[in-house]
């Protein structure tokens, strides 16, 4: 089974949505920051010919692009609207952090998916939803132990996703969202 790293990306929209009670934030993040980047995920796989991991740096590139104008549109759909401040900062977290890994992708091969991993573990942290840690952390491990017996990435490159993604996120929250 493949999963498409975004889909971790729901857990934080729904745990920010949940806290926040922003039901159309929350389906509106759903909507631009997980479905629409899977389905053009999906198309240009297709189309690309490429492996489902999106193995090769070069092709990862205009995937992690468009995620993070899907984002900023998203972002902006979500201020017209008027859904509540978090939610907005949230998407804008996930548009900066996809080009913080683009910008890292260009020139060495980090697991996208760690990161995307660690992504849900710094909002965790950063909501104070403890109860939600544990379960995350064996989800998390899971998925690094998978692509480290696939032979996609190295230790390193796990470690430094996990970590980089975690501590970016958490950081762009405590920066842009108020308590």
């Amino acid at each position: 089974m493949v999963v498409n790293p975004s889909t971790a990306e729901a857990a934080t929209v729904i745990l920010v949505g949940k806290k926040y009670g922003d039901v159309v934030g929350t389906a509106l993040g759903l909507f631009f920051g997980v479905l629409l980047v899977i389905l053009t995920a999906a198309v240009y796989i297709r189309v690309k010919g490429t492996d489902v991991f999106v193995s090769k740096r070069r092709d990862r590139l205009p995937l992690l692009t468009v995620g993070a104008i899907y984002h900023a549109i998203g972002a902006l759909v979500m201020c017209k609207v008027g859904v509540t401040r978090p939610m907005v900062c949230l998407m804008l977290t996930y548009a900066i952090a996809a080009m913080a890994v683009a910008g890292v992708t260009r020139f060495w091969k980090i697991s996208i998916h760690a990161a995307s991993m660690g992504t849900v573990m710094g909002a965790i942290a950063w909501l104070g939803e403890w109860w939600a840690g544990i379960p995350w952390s064996i989800v998390t491990a899971v998925v690094c132990w998978a692509r480290l017996k696939l032979n996609a990435h190295t230790g390193y490159q796990v470690a430094v996703g996990v970590a980089g993604g975690t501590l970016l996120t958490y950081v762009l929250m405590i920066t842009l969202i108020p308590r």
